[in-house]
């Protein structure tokens, strides 16, 4: 266990030293746009002069949104319920995102001269109506699923409609009767085990 422990050591190691490496500028190209737009963050806090970690910026931004934006869009042509929950955590990381960007103060992008030519440029979308949605629509489908799970029968479907419907109370805690619901649910998926106790004469 003990050289176990050493190697898991030294891949986090190995593995820090590479992502320390690694340039805003590469992690664009390599498609790693949230990466990216944290490694030129890191560096324009220190100094927001940086023409080239901007550009980095706007164009791993501009990515980014347009990859999450694309994704949604197929999701909800593809018309599946049970990917509700992805729609979810796609605008909540668009919204982390624009959040993290407007951390930053005005940035300027400058020539070579180190005038100004113009401001550095991000589209913020307002999602908060959408991100709500999608979270109320996630919850639904869990929580009728859970439930139709639940009414099948069986020690088994019992925990898999536990498993859904714990997704719902991590989503809103008090949705609709879920902990009545998880209790039924529990109660259908406990193993159940009769001891008879014999007393010895």
């Amino acid at each position: 266990t003990i050289e176990i422990k050493k190697l898991l050591l030294l891949f986090v190691t190995v593995l820090f030293l590479i992502n320390g490496c690694v340039t805003s500028e590469k992690a664009l190209n390599n498609g790693q746009y949230d990466f990216a737009i944290q490694k030129a963050i890191k560096k324009l806090r220190k100094n927001t002069n940086k023409t080239s970690e901007i550009l980095v910026l706007e164009k791993a931004y501009q990515k980014a949104q347009q990859d999450d934006f694309d994704r949604i869009t197929f999701i909800q042509k593809e018309g599946s319920p049970d990917k509700w929950d992805e729609v979810y955590s796609i605008y909540v990381r668009i919204k982390n995102r624009q959040s993290l960007i407007q951390t930053l103060p005005l940035l300027d992008v400058r020539d070579n001269d180190k005038k100004v030519v113009r401001k550095a440029k991000f589209n913020f979308i307002d999602v908060d109506s959408e991100l709500l949605q999608s979270k109320q629509k996630a919850a639904d489908y869990f929580y009728t699923h859970g439930v139709a799970i639940l009414q099948k029968g069986g020690r088994f479907n019992a925990r898999d409609a536990h498993a859904e419907l714990m997704r719902v109370k991590s989503y809103y805690p008090n949705f609709k009767d879920v902990d009545e619901q998880l209790a039924k649910a529990k109660e259908a998926g406990t193993t159940k085990v009769l001891f008879k106790m014999k007393k010895d004469i």
